[in-house]
């Protein structure tokens, strides 16, 4: 049976996300990728989520893994982990 990335849960409540957002110094785009991205969404179902190009959701991806000095999309959910715990823990 396959699964949808929306039948996964959020890894952050929104309180959470915006503080990590502040926290790291990402850019709204950024940030949008990094939560599709835990979501295992592909760099096409990002472009299509957020409504732009696949190129330029690659350039926001790749943004994103120098802002979190980061090289792949398994980093960026475990640099967000960290830094959350970093910040007091889980929701």
């Amino acid at each position: 049976m396959e699964s949808s990335q929306d039948d996964l849960p959020e890894l952050f409540s929104e309180a959470k996300w915006r503080q990590l957002a502040d926290r790291l110094d990402l850019t709204p785009r950024q940030l949008a990728a990094a939560r599709l991205v835990c979501r295992g969404c592909t760099t096409q179902q990002i472009a299509a989520r957020i409504g732009i190009s696949p190129d330029t959701a690659r350039l926001h991806l790749r943004k994103l893994f120098i802002r979190l000095d980061v090289h792949d999309r398994v980093c960026v959910v475990v640099r967000l982990v960290l830094a959350d715990r970093e910040t007091g823990g889980h929701d």
